[in-house]
């Protein structure tokens, strides 16, 4: 498998998130909305919003963190965001259909910033970023291999699931 350097704005409509302060908004145990702070944990979710006054981003983007633990995570759904947040709108629709994948080579990426306050992506850095992706004989990106490379480790994972259950007796059967 070939791969080849993919600049991030290459591949992303990079821009800042509208943000709003944890501290000055009320969690909903039925808001509909995603908050995103800065952190993995619980992928990156800190509670739920109701629709505030400005619109939220978009839904099938990424998050990207900017300061503290520098790490992209995929929304599925539309999201309002904590301080110090990109936001990364894929070009290519195909990316929807690999997002681990991309999650996965972002992420390798921005580990050159580590977890620290001092040393974080700007919108300079993040725009010039290079990530590696396969691509096809005549140079192209492979979305097919993605899919089928994202696809195998998905079976993998429920074989190894479906193992463990009956080992520990656990499975319905």
């Amino acid at each position: 498998m070939q791969y080849k350097s993919f600049l991030l704005s290459e591949l992303f409509n990079i821009s800042t998130t509208k943000s709003v302060d944890k501290n000055k908004i009320e969690f909903s145990t039925d808001g509909e909305y995603d908050f995103i702070g800065r952190t993995s944990t619980e992928y990156g979710i800190q509670g739920h919003l109701h629709k505030l006054s400005f619109p939220p981003n978009p839904a099938k983007s990424f998050s990207l963190v900017q300061v503290g633990e520098t790490v992209a995570l995929w929304r599925e759904k539309e999201w309002y965001a904590s301080q110090n947040i990109f936001l990364l709108r894929p070009k290519h629709f195909q990316i929807q259909n690999v997002f681990l994948f991309f999650q996965t080579v972002i992420n390798k990426e921005m580990r050159i910033y580590g977890n620290q306050y001092n040393s974080y992506p700007t919108m300079q850095t993040l725009a010039a970023s290079t990530i590696q992706l396969p691509i096809t004989d005549i140079g192209e990106i492979d979305w097919a291999y993605m899919e089928q490379y994202i696809s195998e480790l998905e079976q993998q994972r429920i074989a190894e699931l479906d193992q463990y259950l009956i080992v520990s007796g656990l499975n319905d059967c």
